[in-house]
């Protein structure tokens, strides 16, 4: 039995685990491994490391490594070079890390990965080469960036929405005693003037768009409730398209729509939901004002946390399962100005705007009413490309 236990890979004993056994449990490690000699020749690429850039193991080893990434790697403000990291480890023998490291895939793909590189040294003890270590964290990073939003946007609710309470009375008052006024100069004889009743319709006016944004504030803060009905997304959007669609044609902006076949109800509040379209689709739209193209996509998603592997049928940890959860993803995707990267972080801040016009509520509104229906949005956006909107819905049983 102990000998049993200490055959190699090939059943033959050796003391020692044989080449083949070793490149198996290297190609099975879910993280990206990649052995450098001291002349930056890649030695050992295994297939996690092949998934997460695109490259492959035939093109990758013996190949000049910096070369190889150079593609790759992206220009971050603060961001520590590869090259430099890599040439401090076999000049200095000690292990270095970089925590949060934003590279592409060559299928363009942005990662965000966490890289340790350590020395590799031979029977004396000199530094022969590097071993770089990469796991991706993107999902990990992104969820923390969504949890400290959502704390952030929690807190501002919470303030909004105790305003808004104090806010409200007096300017019912004020907007009541407006309306009574503007009647008594109605009836009035000889009439005071004009100049009167604009002044005093101007205070009604301004009072109305302040109780619109005392409205918008308690549905940020979520306090609105939700009227829970199967909606049909498809003639949801449309309904949206014919409301915007005038002023698209004055902008010549181009609206394209995609349904899958038997696109599924969602159980939603089809008025909150229809007001996410609705200030999507004008933002869109305020962002093209020389014209262009919104898409609007609608797409069923799974959640395959992992899959089955296809050559044994073996189910682990997270393969697909029957009662798999579904999602309805719906990108509103514009070829406008884009939005600055410094500014990404804050669209869905309540009052952060980049307009002349307008007071910043409507993407703080926008994601009060998806997170409510615990949803999910996101943005992605290029300058001078455009930006794409992403509402992710749960499917459940209707």
């Amino acid at each position: 039995m102990l000998d049993e236990g200490n055959k190699g890979y090939n059943g033959k004993y050796n003391g020692k685990y044989s080449d083949k056994y070793r490149d198996n449990i290297m190609e099975s490690l879910t993280i990206g491994v990649a052995v450098i000699d001291r002349n930056l020749r890649v030695t050992t690429w295994n297939a996690c490391m092949e998934q997460m850039t695109g490259i492959s193991k035939k093109e990758a080893l013996g190949a000049y490594y910096p070369n190889l990434l150079r593609e790759l790697v992206m220009d971050v403000p603060g961001q520590p070079g590869l090259d430099g990291v890599i040439s401090r480890v076999l000049l200095d023998g000690v292990i270095e890390e970089i925590r949060n490291f934003k590279q592409r895939s060559r299928d363009g793909a942005i990662l965000v990965v966490r890289k340790k590189i350590s020395p590799i040294r031979d029977l004396d003890e000199k530094v022969a080469g590097v071993i770089i270590i990469s796991e991706d964290v993107t999902e990990k990073v992104l969820l923390g960036e969504q949890l400290r939003q959502a704390e952030k946007l929690k807190a501002i609710g919470e303030v909004a929405a105790s305003i808004a309470h104090e806010i409200n009375n007096p300017i019912g008052v004020i907007s009541a005693y407006a309306e009574h006024l503007l009647e008594k100069l109605a009836k009035a004889s000889p009439s005071p003037g004009e100049e009167f009743a604009r002044a005093l319709r101007a205070i009604n006016e301004e009072a109305a768009r302040c109780s619109a944004i005392i409205k918008n504030l308690l549905v940020f803060a979520r306090r609105a409730k939700l009227d829970l009905k199967p909606v049909d997304l498809k003639q949801l959007i449309e309904d949206v398209i014919f409301l915007v669609g005038r002023q698209a044609e004055q902008q010549s902006v181009e609206i394209i729509t995609s349904f899958p076949d038997g696109l599924p109800c969602v159980l939603a509040d089809a008025i909150q939901l229809k007001q996410v379209f609705l200030n999507l689709s004008i933002n869109a739209l305020q962002a093209m004002p020389g014209g262009g193209r919104l898409s609007i996509e609608c797409i069923v998603i799974k959640d395959r946390t992992v899959r089955s592997r296809p050559d044994t049928g073996v189910r682990g940890p997270g393969s697909v399962d029957e009662n798999e959860k579904r999602y309805v993803q719906i990108k509103f995707n514009d070829t406008g100005c884009g939005i600055p990267a410094e500014n990404i972080g804050k669209v869905f801040t309540p009052f952060f705007t980049t307009k002349n016009s307008g007071v910043g509520l409507g993407l703080a509104v926008s994601h009060g009413i998806v997170e409510n229906h615990d949803g999910t949005i996101s943005v992605e956006s290029e300058e001078n490309v455009g930006t794409t909107f992403t509402i992710t819905l749960p499917l459940g049983q209707i």
